[in-house]
C-alpha cells in the first residue's frame, strides 16, 4: 500500500548533490558509475604526489574516516570510497576480495586516477593485495593499518577476530552487545 502510495505522488526530482569547490579544505563526496551500479568516493584535491586510496575496514564505510581525510587534506590528492555494500555504495554483486578490487579499479579509472598508492585499514587489507594483483605496478606503495592476523580458511576464527560476543543469554544483553557494535562500525 506504501510503495502504491508512493508511485501516485507527483514530486520534482531532488536537486543533484554538487560537490564542495576545490580548496575548501574538507573532502567532498561524489559517485562513479563501475558495473553493477555507482560507488561513492569521497575525494579531496592534493598539490603534489600520486593520489592516496584510503579503505576503510569491512563493515564501516568512509565516513568514519574524515578525521583522518581531514588531516591529510592538502598533501596528495585524497580518495576514499565506500566499499560495495557499505555506506552509500551499491552492493554491486561484489563479494570476494578480487570482485571487490576489480570494482575499485573500475571506479579509478571513472576518477581519472591513474597511478596510486593505498592505505588500507582492518580486514580491507585483503582488498589491498588484490588491488596489487590486479593493477600490478600502477598501485606503488601499500600501508596496511591493524590488519587482521592471517585467518585464512578459519571462518570461525575470523568472526571471532571481527565480531563481539554474540552467545545468547536469558537477559538479552547479546542483543545490545550487537547494536552497539553496529552503531559504533558506522
Amino acid at each position: 500500500a506504501t510503495l502504491g502510495f508512493l508511485r501516485r505522488q507527483s514530486l520534482a526530482p531532488s536537486p543533484a548533490r554538487r560537490a564542495a569547490p576545490v580548496g575548501t579544505g574538507r573532502p567532498w563526496s561524489g559517485f562513479v558509475d563501475v558495473a553493477g551500479g555507482q560507488l561513492h568516493l569521497r575525494r579531496a584535491p592534493g598539490t603534489e604526489g600520486v593520489p592516496l586510496l584510503v579503505l576503510h575496514d569491512l563493515g564501516s564505510s568512509a565516513t568514519a574516516l574524515e578525521p583522518l581525510l581531514r588531516g591529510l587534506v592538502g598533501g596528495r590528492p585524497l580518495v576514499a570510497p565506500d566499499l560495495p555494500g557499505h555506506g552509500e555504495s551499491d552492493r554491486l554483486g561484489a563479494t570476494t576480495p578480487a570482485e571487490i578490487a576489480a570494482r575499485l579499479a573500475e571506479a579509478l579509472d571513472a576518477a581519472g586516477i591513474g597511478e596510486f598508492d593505498v592505505a588500507a585499514i582492518g580486514a580491507s587489507a585483503a582488498l589491498a593485495a588484490a588491488l596489487r594483483k590486479a593493477l600490478g605496478t600502477r598501485l606503488r606503495r601499500t600501508a596496511l593499518i591493524e590488519p587482521l592476523p592471517s585467518l585464512a580458511g578459519d571462518a570461525a576464527a575470523l568472526a571471532r577476530a571481527l565480531l563481539p560476543d554474540l552467545v545468547a543469554d536469558s537477559a538479552g544483553s547479546h542483543l545490545a552487545r550487537a547494536w552497539m557494535y553496529l552503531r559504533d562500525r558506522s
